[in-house]
């Protein structure tokens, strides 16, 4: 097995351009999905009263992230550890063998596709509360672009191709031919 490319985002694009991206693409994200759905609704007496419930929902937006990258991983019955980090807060899920390139497909876009898809759904059927499922959603889309520039990286890897989590990012590992 040779290794393909490391993927290493802090690296290859830097932690403040990574942050910049992530903050541009929310405030996009939310004024596509913000006006739209103004439009859609017709613009409906907005509540404010589940602010408290908000809030809670958008701290707990990271850790159901998280889980929802190990669901799928654990579907296709692959090894998943438990590890504290002492620089972060946030426990982390490390996938400890290879991964091919399908399953990793679906690993990095599993908790984007879930969490977004049930975000626009909860706007479209409580509008007087979609103003805050739609800050949800561009949060939550603001917090995937490291899984979409993964998932960019992965999808330009060769078909045979698995991947492999390491420290730092990821590795792209091919079989060497002779």
């Amino acid at each position: 097995m040779t290794c393909w490319k490391t993927i290493n985002l802090n690296k290859d694009y830097g932690l403040h351009r990574v942050t910049m991206l992530s903050l541009l693409l929310t405030v996009f994200v939310f004024i596509i999905l913000y006006l739209p759905m103004n439009i859609i609704h017709h613009n409906p007496q907005l509540h404010d009263e589940g602010f408290f419930i908000f809030l809670l929902g958008l701290l707990l937006l990271a850790p159901i992230h998280q889980l929802l990258h190990v669901i799928p991983a654990v579907l296709f019955l692959k090894k998943v550890t438990f590890v504290k980090c002492k620089n972060q807060k946030l426990p982390r899920f490390k996938i400890v063998k290879p991964l091919s390139k399908y399953i990793s497909l679906i690993v990095f876009s599993f908790p984007f596709v879930t969490v977004t898809a049930s975000l626009i759904i909860a706007s479209l059927y409580f509008p007087e509360y979609f103003h805050y499922f739609t800050i949800a959603c561009s949060i939550h889309v603001g917090m995937c672009v490291t899984d979409l520039l993964y998932l960019l990286h992965t999808i330009k890897a060769p078909r045979a191709s698995r991947i492999e989590e390491v420290d730092d990012g990821f590795e792209i590992i091919i079989e060497q031919t002779t």
